[in-house]
């Protein structure tokens, strides 16, 4: 574990040790505060941020907006936990805890430019790269 956290992307893009840590905390507070807000399971959640952690084991945080990967993330670990959001909803929640916005100032925004929300919908599911392979989920029976 170690060897592969001194090697990982981030550390190669210059990423210090505490940033990578702080940059950790920054998109896995944000998927808990997002989770609870569409009053989500924890397990659901969990998954969330497991999936961004195996994103950024092989992806750097330095050249990936990590806030719209961890959206894109809660929106599969949702799909995958069986806790079905609309894609709509969960970009709203994230987008208002992010930028401390009001929701309803953000339903607005995106209101007078929808085009605005569609950018935000492509880059936050399809991003720069897909997680390939599907992980399992984590909550799932093995067997």
């Amino acid at each position: 574990r170690t060897q592969v956290v001194e090697n990982s992307p981030s550390r190669l893009d210059g990423v210090e040790p505490e940033q990578e840590d702080a940059m950790r905390r920054n998109y896995a507070d944000l998927l808990q505060r997002s989770g609870e807000a569409l009053k989500l399971p924890q397990p659901t959640i969990a998954t969330a941020v497991i999936f961004c952690h195996r994103y950024f084991v092989v992806k750097s945080l330095k050249k990936n907006d990590r806030f719209i990967v961890a959206t894109a993330c809660l929106f599969l670990a949702c799909k995958v936990e069986e806790c079905l959001r609309r894609v709509q909803r969960v970009l709203e929640c994230s987008y208002s805890i992010r930028y401390r916005m009001d929701l309803l100032h953000v339903r607005e925004a995106f209101q007078n430019n929808p085009l605005r929300l569609g950018r935000i919908l492509r880059d936050a599911l399809l991003g720069p790269a897909p997680l390939s392979p599907l992980p399992e989920s984590p909550s799932a029976p093995s067997g």
